[in-house]
């Protein structure tokens, strides 16, 4: 079986790399070349920087079965990129759109090029609005009612948990407490005041900012981010506009390490169901800022601190278990229309 499907988020593609060809042995394909946003099958961003970075793949090896592959550094695995003459000359069984404006695009590439292909479209991010001209969903926030008869399952982006895994704090940890960040452009949201006040306050603790914009970079590959995240004492994860799935905020919990949030900024989201203020995180909505800090500093003693990343971790097994969502998402595929 043949899947295409654009790609505008590395985690999320990942993920589908993850169901299509490791755990199914499909093949899946994403776009190249910027024919496809000139014959309007790619809309992600109309901006010529952000059409180069996302379609003018560099460093790609042409493959004798008709793609090209080219190397995604961040997860060390190879990606199959076609072109448009590629897509068309070739059997695609199904088109996934991974976004919602390309809803419209991936339904004129299946009328114009594919009309056989089924159609599925991937949803990761709250839409505003429940209606699609597409009726195989496949949904990675928290379940919801529908308010048409779709095929739909909701699941958990898939990462990879033998890179993500589990390790109980050790004395590493209680020699240099730190407070990270893994989300892009914190000094742009809202709530960057509070970064630098709590950082203030807390000069016993190392304090990185990871990621785009962030004071320490970006980090270059998934196993350096576990690396600090497992490293991590708490995950500093104040995130305005919320995440969608949200992949840092679940990769945290799937090492065990709590996390300093507001939950209100996760409602109906996945990432709420993880957040438990006292026992998986400390959410800076509960109490004043005097009781925050006291909250930070006595839950970094060693018997609170074991078993706050404990209990983060059974709260994530108890939540996530990718082996059974696989065969739901079987199913899912089975029926699709």
């Amino acid at each position: 079986m043949n899947v295409f499907s654009d790609m505008h988020h590395g985690d999320l593609y990942y993920s589908l790399s993850l169901l299509f060809e490791k755990r199914l042995g499909w093949n899946l394909y994403c776009p190249m070349g910027k024919e496809w946003y000139n014959k309007g099958y790619w809309n992600y961003n109309l901006t010529e920087p952000v059409i180069d970075q996302y379609l003018n793949m560099r460093n790609v090896e042409p493959e004798k079965d008709g793609y090209h592959k080219w190397l995604d550094p961040n997860r060390e695995t190879y990606r199959k990129a076609i072109t448009v003459e590629q897509f068309a000359s070739m059997p695609i069984d199904i088109i996934v759109a991974s976004v919602t404006n390309h809803i419209e695009p991936m339904l004129k590439l299946q009328r114009e090029l594919k009309r056989n292909a089924k159609m599925v479209l991937q949803l990761g991010n709250e839409p505003g609005y429940w209606t699609f001209n597409i009726h195989n969903l496949l949904i990675s926030l928290k379940p919801r009612p529908l308010p048409l008869p779709y095929n739909a399952v909701f699941y958990h982006q898939e990462f990879p948990l033998d890179i993500f895994s589990y390790k109980p704090p050790g004395p590493e940890e209680g020699d240099e407490k730190s407070i990270k960040n893994f989300m892009n452009c914190l000094p742009q949201t809202v709530d960057k005041p509070l970064w630098y006040l709590y950082k203030d306050i807390l000069p016993e603790y190392t304090w990185k900012m990871f990621g785009i914009n962030g004071e320490h970079g970006i980090i270059g590959t998934i196993k350096e981010i576990a690396k600090e995240i497992q490293s991590s004492t708490f995950i500093w994860h104040v995130k305005a506009h919320g995440d969608g799935f949200g992949h840092v905020i679940h990769n945290a919990y799937a090492c065990g390490r709590p996390c300093i949030v507001k939950k209100s900024y996760y409602k109906d989201r996945w990432g709420e169901t993880l957040l438990t203020d006292g026992d998986t995180c400390i959410d800076l909505e509960m109490a004043n800022q005097e009781t925050n800090l006291e909250k930070i500093r006595a839950y970094s003693r060693p018997a609170e601190y074991e078993r706050l990343c404990e209990k983060s971790y059974i709260r994530f097994k108890s939540l996530v278990n990718f082996d059974a969502e696989f065969e739901e998402i079987k199913t899912f595929l089975e029926r699709l229309v």
